[in-house]
């Protein structure tokens, strides 16, 4: 992949998508923006957002509180949805692992697949939206 966020043949690439979306969140962009991502690469997300907003001068008991209502997720497959608390949970249970029923989802997660143990994607949508006032 060159500069350009593209492949030599020419076709983007998906994380350059993934980059776009985090700058418009960190951006605090108030219309609505989504993004198709590989669940692989959602912990490479989760670690960009995380970084550009600690540049931004928040620190981490700060981050999920700007996120909480305003980033969300969902599976294009199954629908299962999650907001941006439990995405920052299955991202640290993936190094520490987790106990108990949520062991199956974090294993799933740390795969690259749903957490819905029936479904067999193994992408995510993300959403951006505003806050409703």
């Amino acid at each position: 992949m060159g500069r350009s966020g593209r492949f030599p043949d020419g076709r983007p690439h998906p994380l350059r998508a993934v980059a776009l979306f985090v700058e418009d969140v960190v951006a605090k962009r108030e219309g609505v923006a989504c993004c198709r991502i590989q669940i692989a690469d959602v912990e490479q997300f989760w670690a960009l957002l995380t970084r550009k907003l600690h540049q931004r001068g928040l620190q981490d008991k700060h981050i999920r509180e700007v996120l909480r209502g305003r980033l969300f997720g969902q599976c294009p497959r199954c629908l299962v949805r999650f907001d941006a608390e439990y995405l920052a949970w299955l991202v640290e249970h993936r190094r520490t692992g987790a106990s108990g029923r949520e062991m199956k989802k974090v294993a799933r997660f740390a795969e690259g697949r749903c957490i819905n143990e029936e479904c067999p994607s193994s992408e995510w949508m993300l959403y951006w939206r505003p806050r409703l006032r």
